[in-house]
């Protein structure tokens, strides 16, 4: 029986040298935290088509996106074929493995009463957790995009938030002083989006933003970029404190979950979350995403209620 782990290992390291360091990253981090507890279950030369589907599956049930299920296939099959070309393994036709869209993932969000919560902390906590609270909630921004918002990207006069950057941790080769470094990347395609800023949050914004400063991050009004982990660890406190789980992405499918329930325009939607694959039938490409996004404020009474 071949020693998946070393295989998993050896294969990084020939991807090492033909890949770009952030992909690599990408790679090492999916080996270290699924597919080694993966092939400790299951060797390598025992593999097969109904095996690898079932993991899949079985990981999207517990919560992994479609893309990151997708991106696993595609690893596992890279180091197969590694594999299958060093030790002479039998041949697995991975285009037979499908993945099923439709097939849902466990989303958690908040509850009426816990978005309450969550709400009121930020009315009465006038700091960087609750921006970044109040732009997950109530924007649908991903985490990663919010750490990396500076001044110039929010134009209160016109009530609007330019959304072209995300940030990424990486593991830090250059030294021994840090184990991993922030990186900023450029978004691409719907990913790059403007959305708008209701009344509200441009009144919390400009009080909490005070002097203009275009080069300043958002979070932490300096000229460095924000460390995540320090708000991901705070928002972990304020949900320990009031006895339920939340986190940035329970907070932006939250967003999502109350957009369709009150049946919100599946374009808008698309075009606040930055993504393109909500099936729609409409074929009405016409449509205004920016003023059509100011619909979504009828989701907010608090927030009108707050600022009356």
């Amino acid at each position: 029986m071949l020693n998946s782990r070393d295989i998993c290992f050896q294969w990084l390291e020939e991807k090492r040298i033909s890949i770009k360091p952030l992909s690599y990253d990408k790679y090492e981090t999916a080996v270290n935290k699924y597919l080694l507890s993966f092939f400790n279950q299951y060797s390598i030369d025992n593999l097969d088509q109904h095996i690898i589907e079932d993991y899949l599956y079985h990981q999207i049930e517990l919560g992994i996106s479609h893309s990151t299920a997708k991106f696993l296939k595609s690893t596992i099959k890279s180091i197969y074929i590694y594999a299958e070309r060093i030790y002479h393994l039998n041949h697995i036709d991975f285009s037979c493995i499908k993945i099923d869209e439709n097939r849902k993932s466990a989303t958690i969000t908040l509850t009426d009463k816990q978005e309450d919560i969550v709400f009121k902390y930020c009315v009465s906590h006038h700091d960087a957790l609750s921006v970044a609270i109040l732009l997950s909630l109530y924007l649908g921004l991903k985490f990663s995009e919010i750490c990396v918002l500076q001044y110039s990207d929010i134009h209160l006069d016109e009530q609007y938030i330019d959304i072209h950057k995300m940030v990424q941790r990486s593991v830090n080769r250059e030294n021994d002083i840090t184990k991993t470094i922030l990186n900023t990347i450029d978004l691409i395609g719907t990913s790059k989006r403007q959305v708008f800023l209701s009344d509200f949050m441009c009144d919390y914004l400009r009080d909490f933003m005070g002097e203009y400063d275009e080069r300043k991050y958002l979070l932490n009004r300096t000229y460095r970029l924000p460390d995540q982990r320090t708000y991901q660890n705070k928002l972990k406190q304020l949900g320990n404190q009031n006895g339920f789980e939340i986190t940035f992405l329970i907070l932006r499918n939250t967003f999502k979950e109350n957009c369709i329930k009150n049946n919100v325009d599946m374009k808008t939607l698309m075009n606040m979350l930055g993504v393109s694959n909500i099936v729609i039938t409409s074929n009405d490409n016409t449509l205004n995403y920016f003023n059509n996004q100011k619909e979504v404020e009828k989701l907010l009474p608090k927030i009108r209620d707050y600022s009356n």
